[in-house]
């Protein structure tokens, strides 16, 4: 799996509200993040025994499990923050990661449609009432929020939604892989 993908899913990993689970002196706590900032993550206090500069260990399920190593910088009454370590493993049984999204996009600057998941072999998933689309199509991409960052990919396969929604897969052009990363690392930003 490519690296800038797993960043992007470790991202989404320490959003606001996830459970985690922390490993202390053979104490296993759960707990939720409240925020994530500048490698730093702010739990609700499990009513531990944690003291400053303890190192802990912590493990997030999401999609799969990341690991890693965090130091307690601060511990308040209702809360503890934890440094994170740069280092991180991340186990998956799964051969071909889906992203979930719904981000509002305009599809070839004129229809309204919503990203629904992404992949790391770029491809994409997005819906449109919008039917007028055919295998093989080339297809832009925009967010409607930012306007730096366009991809463009074809058409591979359409399948039908309820409401008369139509699913269009898209492989994004090779050339455009790397845009396809900044992509959706905006949208992560916007996002979190």
């Amino acid at each position: 799996m490519k690296k800038e993908f797993i960043y992007i899913i470790l991202k989404l990993a320490l959003s606001k509200g996830n459970s985690l689970s922390i490993q202390h002196k053979m104490k296993r706590y759960s707990t939720k993040i409240i925020k994530y900032i500048n490698n730093k993550i702010l739990i609700i206090n499990p009513e531990s025994d944690m003291q400053i500069n303890d190192i802990i260990n912590i493990e997030i399920e999401y999609n799969g499990t990341f690991k890693m190593l965090g130091k307690v910088t601060e511990i308040k009454e209702t809360n503890i923050t934890i440094e994170l370590k740069k280092d991180f493993q991340y186990i998956t049984k799964r051969q071909s990661f889906r992203l979930p999204l719904f981000y509002p996009i305009i599809i070839n600057d004129e229809y309204k449609g919503i990203i629904l998941d992404f992949n790391k072999n770029n491809y994409i998933a997005i819906t449109s009432t919008e039917n007028n689309f055919n295998i093989e199509d080339e297809i832009k991409i925009k967010l409607i929020s930012v306007n730096d960052i366009i991809i463009k990919g074809k058409i591979e396969k359409i399948r039908d939604e309820i409401f008369n929604f139509k699913r269009y897969i898209i492989k994004f052009e090779d050339s455009e892989n790397t845009d396809a990363i900044n992509f959706f690392n905006k949208i992560i930003s916007n996002y979190i």
